[in-house]
């Protein structure tokens, strides 16, 4: 009876496992857990420089990248620097073009209003020399004038000054005297 008191106490106790985990068993793992690694001291050392180096590149790139971003700053300042000069320099020398353009156009339209001028005086000059030198409008002292701004040489300015005296003191001589005057000072 013990016996089978204890086959009772074990049965109930298989059911009540049974039950419990139902009827499942737990599976098994064919992957070991891991076991935390163990490093040597030479591990250890190479692991600490290899972090050294690269916190030192990483510093160092760094760097580089704040060189890089002050040289482009830099650059960039002195390509401003350098157009801001270029276009002073070519505003001023617009300014001096400008300058000398509206100096050289005062000097053409100086130039021609004295050439207009000179011609609208030598125009009257000829007209009235032209009439001058006629028996109706013989004019002694236009006829003097007309013969000291004449380029004539000193003999034929003497002569043309003592026929018109002539002419002025014979009026009847005055038709001769007024052909070589025409003869001397050219207008026709």
């Amino acid at each position: 009876m013990k016996a089978l008191g204890i086959i009772s106490v074990i049965a109930i106790v298989g059911i009540i496992v049974w039950v419990t985990f139902g009827g499942q068993e737990q599976p098994i793992s064919d992957t070991p857990e891991p076991v935390a690694e163990v490093k040597t001291p030479a591990e250890v050392e190479i692991e600490a420089a290899q972090e050294e180096v690269e916190v030192d590149v990483e510093e160092a790139a760094q760097e580089t990248s704040d060189a890089l971003d002050t040289l482009e700053e830099k650059a960039n300042e002195a390509v401003q620097g350098a157009e801001e000069k270029v276009n002073e320099a070519v505003e001023s020398a617009l300014e001096n073009v400008n300058e000398a353009v509206e100096d050289a156009t005062d000097n053409v339209e100086s130039a021609v209003a004295d050439a207009l001028g000179s011609e609208e005086v030598q125009a009257e000059t000829m007209g009235s020399l032209s009439e001058a030198l006629t028996v109706e409008g013989f004019d002694a002292d236009e006829l003097r004038q007309a013969v000291a701004e004449s380029d004539l040489g000193i003999a034929q300015s003497q002569m043309a000054e003592r026929l018109i005296t002539q002419a002025v003191e014979n009026p009847d001589i005055t038709e001769v005297v007024v052909e070589q005057l025409r003869d001397l000072l050219g207008p026709e």
